[in-house]
């Protein structure tokens, strides 16, 4: 995948990011869990002043066709980067339950212990996407740059 000349990089997290909110939130104080939520799901966008009102199906079509765009500003970018600085793949390791996942309904629900290469939804998976995130938010907040987040 090719991205705009403007984007200085970019993260993918196919199918993982619930979990990864989920199992960076384990063990958390509330404002940490309120930090990585905003990570996920930002409070900040352009556009969102229609978009409050909106009921969700509009909402959904107003993400889609870009006339909403969520966005992390370098403030936010800092204070989560220093948080994953303090976080290693061993910690995401062992806070990897399968079973927790499935039994919270983390999406996609079929998450296993089957850490082979040609499969995913399992703890290879959570922690590669860990070290993904953790390299492109370090990197952002090297160059005080901004995050577009997009979910779909």
């Amino acid at each position: 995948m090719s991205y705009p000349s403007l984007a200085e990089n970019a993260a993918t997290c196919t199918g993982s990011h619930w979990a990864l909110e989920f199992i960076l939130s384990s063990g958390q104080e509330n404002k940490t869990i309120e930090l990585i939520s905003e990570i996920f799901t930002p409070k900040k966008a352009i556009g969102e002043e229609e978009f409050n009102v909106l009921p969700p199906e509009q909402k959904w079509e107003m993400y889609e066709r870009g006339d909403y765009i969520p966005y992390l500003d370098p403030v936010i970018i800092s204070k989560f980067s220093n948080l994953l600085d303090n976080m290693s793949e061993n910690d995401i390791k062992s806070k990897y339950d399968a079973k927790e996942l499935n039994d919270n309904e983390i999406y996609p629900k079929v998450w296993h212990n089957d850490n082979s290469a040609d499969h995913s939804f399992n703890e290879r998976h959570i922690v590669e996407d860990f070290l993904e995130l953790k390299g492109i938010f370090k990197a952002a907040d090297k160059e005080k740059n901004y995050i577009l987040v997009y979910i779909g």
